[in-house]
């Protein structure tokens, strides 16, 4: 019988919610004790409940200790207002033992007779994590960060170690001293672009406009809302689980990380490679996606007219797509030059495409547009071969797991500093640098250059890196990849280090 009662939310994000899923299951895998009540945002309920499918075989008791519970959102899902305050009222409920009504299903669930005594909040729930501390005091906080370290100190570490530090005050002021809104002043403060060099331990130094590499379009809310406070939710959480592998971090990186966190009374918890294992992993993934049949079809196909690695993947996650629609263009139409076969995954709001583009490409005979893909099924058919990415985390640990290397197109904060350790650590990828817009167009410090922003330059360098990709350079840069992807996957084996940190998790729950 479950005596553990854990509670996990999410950002309703993507890439916040895939690799909880998988941490979910495992977690009730290791422990019979422990029951989960995992809320998420309605649109994102068939994501989760096909993502959890996938960690369990046809018949698993542990399955059904995962209670899932959708919660009304707001219409823009980078908005997460309206989403935070039906958690607060189900978070009442849950206390007062009260029914929850999931609502996608309209299934009621009957409170659990055990109150959670641990939750695991997004780094960016900053208004749930208040009002837990709140109206819970006693309950142990776990902040989920779907990153690793390098990534963390960067965007959320102190400023004497390289990161953005608390930037609270400093908004509050420049409010009192322009009048402007809270969300308005976060946008100009978050996004550095001075011309510092910022230095962070473990990544080679960039100048503080290069975390922005390309004009994105976030709502200020989001970046006032969970962005900047976010800060505020490490300093006072019980404990912060990452989803990287300490395995893919750079040794000053982890380091780095305990010290602050360590040092302010926190534990530190490693939880990746998060990564479906289940029997059903490759059938539910395909099964979500539209053209799922017809993708793997394509593939099928590629890998005998072209054979084995001769596909060229391309994604840039579930929100950011290129905004300059000449810029992409140009890029696949270097891609049909070399005759290169290819899958562009665009579930993006902000993806466009030209119906003149879209008629070179059916012409072209060997290229595919799908609005949601298998991504994990893709990267590991033998016929793909490289991965245009944006550079989030979990397309990187993915790519690293699937043994296929990147070509990384990356848009902002996290994406550039996992570009950094892809391309520059361990120099198992290429970086697109003539794609970058906006404040990617000043120097880049490791090249002492600045991009053309010319067309013409986009076309050259998407030439010279698809060919180095699919020759020599590309075969050694791909050795390198295997040789993290060898390091990575120990993480959850026996005596893994990851196991390991979430099994001491696990067992730090109380009754």
């Amino acid at each position: 019988m479950s005596t553990k009662h854990l509670v996990i939310l999410p950002f309703q994000a993507v890439g916040h919610v895939r690799p909880l899923c998988t941490l979910a299951a495992r977690i009730v895998k290791l422990c019979p004790s422990v029951t989960i009540t995992f809320f998420m945002a309605a649109s994102l309920f068939p994501l989760v409940k096909g993502e959890i499918a996938r960690s369990f075989e046809v018949e698993d008791e542990a399955a059904n200790r995962i209670r899932l519970i959708a919660l009304p959102q707001h219409p823009n899902p980078l908005i997460a207002s309206t989403y935070e305050e039906a958690f607060e009222d189900a978070w009442a409920k849950i206390l007062a033992k009260e029914p929850i009504t999931c609502t996608v299903t309209g299934t009621v669930y009957e409170p659990n007779p055990v109150l959670p005594k641990q939750v695991i909040l997004d780094f960016f729930a900053s208004r749930p994590h208040l009002y837990i501390r709140r109206v819970a005091p006693d309950v142990k906080t776990y902040t989920w960060f779907s990153g690793s370290a390098y990534n963390l100190m960067y965007l959320f570490g102190p400023e004497n170690l390289g990161g953005l530090g608390n930037l609270l005050p400093k908004i509050e002021d420049g409010v009192a001293k322009t009048g402007k809104p809270f969300d308005i002043v976060s946008v100009e403060h978050f996004w550095r672009s001075e011309g510092n060099v910022i230095r962070v331990p473990g990544l080679p130094p960039m100048y503080d406009y290069e975390y922005q590499p390309q004009v994105v379009h976030l709502p200020p809310e989001l970046v006032g809302n969970s962005f900047v406070k976010a800060h505020k939710v490490f300093l006072e959480t019980d404990g912060v689980l990452l989803m990287g592998p300490e395995a893919l971090d750079p040794a000053e990186s982890s380091s780095a990380l305990r010290q602050w966190l360590n040092g302010l009374g926190k534990s530190v918890y490693f939880s990746g490679p998060l990564l479906p294992d289940g029997k059903k992993a490759a059938a539910e993934e395909q099964r979500a996606s539209p053209l799922g049949e017809k993708t793997i079809a394509f593939l099928d196909r590629e890998l005998q007219e072209k054979g084995e690695k001769s596909v060229l993947y391309i994604s840039f996650g579930s929100i950011f797509f290129p905004l300059n629609p000449g810029i992409l263009a140009t890029f696949l139409e270097a891609v049909m030059e070399l005759n290169i076969p290819f899958i562009l995954s665009h579930p993006s709001p902000f993806a466009v495409f030209s119906e003149e583009l879209k008629q070179k490409v059916e012409d072209y005979g060997h290229g595919m547009f799908s609005p949601w893909s298998p991504q994990q099924t893709i990267l590991s058919h033998p016929a793909t071969g490289w991965f245009v990415t944006h550079g989030g985390f979990n397309s990187t640990v993915e790519c690293i797991h699937a043994g296929v290397p990147p070509i990384c197109w990356p848009f902002m904060a996290d994406q550039t500093v996992n570009t950094i350790i892809l391309t520059e650590t361990y120099n198992a990828g290429y970086e697109l640098l003539e794609v970058r817009t906006g404040h990617g167009l000043r120097p880049i410090y490791r090249t002492g250059k600045a991009p053309s922003d010319t067309l013409d330059a986009v076309k050259k360098e998407a030439l010279d890196v698809l060919q180095k990709a699919f020759g020599e350079d590309g075969e050694r840069k791909r050795s390198n990849l295997l040789a993290v992807k060898a390091r990575i996957d120990q993480a959850w084996e026996d005596g893994g280090a990851s196991r390991r940190d979430v099994g001491i998790l696990v067992d730090s729950f109380a009754n």
